[in-house]
């Protein structure tokens, strides 16, 4: 099976005041990205993902790697949790990372958003014309919910403030025959199956599909690779998982004795022609004499005779 098209994805971390003041919000977000990124390499072993961190004056990142170690000791102790989230900033910084990456590699970015950010109306259309541009798709992951009756208008219209409809516009834009997504989490604890449903629904599928074939192909057990001293066709091989084949010599055959040549042997049992009716070795060879007188007319009976009188 081939696998899925390499990709390159930079990962936009939400390490604001706020998403750490919400544990819930932290744990879904490290679990989400830990999950994301196992799914991602089990899928093609050239895709790479990497670390952007989008709070102000946070310089310390992850290039795009394999590594999944690497990954996690920075999840787990190098991002520092402060100020507000620049998610303009973050923008800008994936998409000069992703324009390095190889030309035959997909270029993505996952966003996850925990608070208010500084983007703003009509920064959607700027920002998502500029991804689509470069070929950058985007998903967003957001835990960020208010229901914006209710919302205080610092929060609605300061510096950094609610954007789930510009969000919601910029992934429309940047959306290209449906490469790109935007999924709300009400439940922290539902952000693996809301990731396996959707943003991560065709990469499970595929993964899927080749835990399938490999298993299949492993119970394949009996195979006639080519010979260049013997036929295919004779020889019958064996493998066991895990090991060499193993060549299976066929049992002897019985030889076929003719129907006609029976009777004749039955004859000389029942006629009792001064033969012992046991068949020990003894009489074999004076029985045989008696039968090849009855089948010396039959030339193909005779030749078989002869040839088990002289054994």
């Amino acid at each position: 099976m081939a696998a899925a098209d390499p990709e390159v994805t930079v990962i936009l971390i939400d390490n604001s005041e706020r998403v750490l003041m919400h544990s819930e919000i932290y744990e879904a977000q490290q679990e989400a990205i830990k999950f994301y990124c196992k799914t991602k390499f089990k899928c093609n072993p050239e895709n790479n993902v990497g670390l952007m961190p989008m709070a102000k004056h946070h310089a310390l990142m992850v290039s795009p790697t394999r590594d999944l170690s690497k990954i996690l000791r920075f999840l787990d102790i190098d991002v520092c949790y402060m100020g507000e989230v620049e998610a303009i900033r973050g923008i800008h910084g994936a998409c000069s990372i992703l324009s390095k990456s190889p030309l035959h590699m997909k270029k993505r970015i996952l966003m996850f958003v925990g608070g208010p950010i500084n983007m703003h109306i009509g920064d959607e259309d700027e920002y998502g014309n500029y991804l689509k541009h470069q070929g950058v798709a985007l998903d967003v992951v957001n835990f960020f919910l208010v229901d914006i009756a209710f919302a205080c208008s610092s929060l609605l219209f300061g510096e950094y403030c609610y954007a789930r409809r510009e969000l919601g516009e910029l992934v429309t834009i940047v959306n290209d025959n449906g490469n790109s997504h935007i999924v709300d989490v009400k439940d922290e604890s539902s952000v693996i199956k809301i990731l396996s449903d959707s943003i991560l629904k065709d990469h499970l599928h595929y993964i899927e599909k080749k835990t399938a074939a490999d298993a299949e192909a492993s119970r394949i057990q009996f195979v006639k690779p080519e010979s260049k001293n013997e036929s295919a066709a004779d020889d019958e091989y064996f493998q066991a998982p895990g090991t060499e084949y193993v060549k299976q010599y066929p049992a002897k055959k019985t030889p076929h004795i003719d129907s006609k040549i029976r009777e004749d042997l039955s004859r000389c049992r029942i006629g009792k022609q001064g033969l012992d009716p046991s068949h020990n070795e003894k009489n074999q060879k004076p029985m045989l004499k008696q039968v090849l007188e009855l089948s010396h007319n039959d030339k193909n009976r005779f030749k078989l005779l002869q040839n088990m009188l002289e054994e």
